[in-house]
């Protein structure tokens, strides 16, 4: 039986780098980009018309970041589910039925955290 594949955008791996350049500096950043890259992540680079119009609706339809957007619309377009930390952005969402959330820690436990740990961590899907 195959294993649960994970992907992330490069957009969202994009923020996990400059966040990790803020808080750490480019050296940690760098070494945190690779290893992130030994990771069993899909990296998905493509960025066609009819996935920009899907981050639009996601965008403009909630009060999600940018690149939270991504993680939705990948959601949907890998028939994934989200494997989050981060209610603030998503409780609304997962309420609204648009995606299913893995969450990593109960919201009696929330703590503030980075959102490396949210986008690296960003979908999974189980085979089918």
């Amino acid at each position: 039986m195959p294993e649960n594949e994970f992907f992330m955008h490069s957009v969202n791996l994009t923020e996990v780098y400059y966040d990790a350049v803020y808080v750490s500096g480019e050296e940690k950043a760098q070494e945190l980009f690779e290893k992130i890259a030994e990771l069993p992540i899909i990296i998905l680079w493509d960025l066609n018309v009819s996935f920009i119009k899907l981050v639009g609706k996601y965008k403009t339809s909630y009060r999600i970041s940018f690149a939270d957007a991504f993680v939705q619309a990948l959601a949907e377009k890998e028939k994934a589910i989200v494997v989050s930390t981060d209610h603030h952005e998503f409780d609304a969402i997962e309420r609204a039925g648009e995606l299913s959330i893995y969450w990593l820690i109960p919201i009696r436990f929330q703590k503030p955290c980075s959102p490396c740990l949210i986008s690296a961590l960003a979908l999974f899907k189980r085979p089918a």
